[in-house]
């Protein structure tokens, strides 16, 4: 688990859950990630929510070799500027010294 997952979660929920329209599109080449899992995005009402996601802040861009890589890269850059959740904030829901999420 990693600090803002939480977050990044509910924010997720919220999005797909409020769509009118979600669209899956698949990597043309490289379908499956170095852990075997299945690489894809999320259009939701014509956004591409894996972007919106590094551009909330909520997660860093780890995309090699995508066909949104440059779209991504600026997307991380100007999110780490802000300094803002996974760029530097402190998420309350996360315990450091032990690496996973606080249970309530």
């Amino acid at each position: 688990h990693d600090p803002w997952g939480k977050a990044a979660s509910k924010y997720t929920k919220e999005k797909l859950t409020n769509a009118k329209t979600i669209v899956l599109e698949s990597e043309e080449f490289n379908r499956k990630d170095v852990y075997g899992r299945y690489l894809g995005y999320v259009w939701v009402d014509g956004v591409l929510l894996n972007l919106l996601l590094v551009e909330e802040a909520y997660t860093n861009a780890s995309c090699a070799e995508s066909k949104y890589k440059e779209y991504f890269t600026e997307a991380m850059l100007h999110a780490q500027l802000t300094g803002r959740r996974f760029y530097g904030e402190i998420d309350p829901d996360y315990d450091y010294e032990i690496g996973d999420f606080k249970w309530k």
